[in-house]
């Protein structure tokens, strides 16, 4: 028999803690079918049924996964914090990611070359590396999707494009702008990720300490 203590999660959901440890959410409806034995916070299960529910609950989250997938590439980490706002336990999140990975379904590799690729045109290479690493991405792969990306696209020039764009549409002047104009537009490019020697050339700002 595995107990369970229970509490509610809001919308007609319910958290469940087993005596394992672990945690997950299920809707009425769901520990309903169970067969659960409710009782004032807590509810008693055959150890069968347990697992049938985990192979449920697996089973759900793959689906998950696979509607997610089938509308945009994911890397790891955040699928894997959608399952876990979704309420999964850890050991199915960590199966299901794993399997989606051994499948290819999930490439850490390719979502970093994709995510360089399409961001070339809009941010700086700096910039980029900072949102893949915060989504998660090994730094390693980060460099690899970098030097990929190299090989075909002159980076520099894409981002002095950028920046001259930028410039434009703050409406710079060389010639006329203050010396606390271009210190404020160089440190919101370089906010941006730019390199100070490519701000500088750029703002071709006259020779006052800049």
């Amino acid at each position: 028999m595995v107990v369970l203590s229970i509490e509610e999660a809001g919308r007609g959901r319910f958290r469940c803690r087993a005596e394992d440890g672990r945690v997950f959410i299920l809707t009425g409806r769901e520990l309903a079918h169970t067969g659960a034995v409710v009782r004032e916070g807590s509810a008693s299960l055959e150890e069968s049924a347990f697992g049938e529910l985990m192979d449920y609950l697996y089973r759900k989250a793959l689906g998950r996964c696979g509607n997610l997938l089938a509308g945009m590439d994911y890397p790891k980490r955040k699928l894997e914090e959608k399952l876990e706002r979704d309420g999964y336990p850890a050991d199915i999140r960590e199966r299901v990611i794993r399997e989606l990975a051994g499948a290819r379904y999930l490439d850490d590799s390719r979502y970093a070359a994709n995510y360089v690729a399409s961001g070339l045109s809009s941010k700086s290479l700096s910039r980029i590396r900072m949102e893949l690493q915060e989504k998660g991405i090994d730094r390693d792969m980060i460099d690899e999707a970098a030097a990929l990306a190299a090989k075909d696209t002159d980076i520099p020039g894409m981002e002095r494009t950028q920046i001259r764009a930028y410039l434009a549409k703050k409406h710079y002047d060389p010639e006329n702008s203050s010396f606390e104009e271009r210190q404020k537009l160089m440190a919101a490019l370089y906010r941006r990720g730019y390199s100070a020697g490519l701000i500088r050339t750029e703002l071709g700002s006259p020779d006052d300490g800049i």
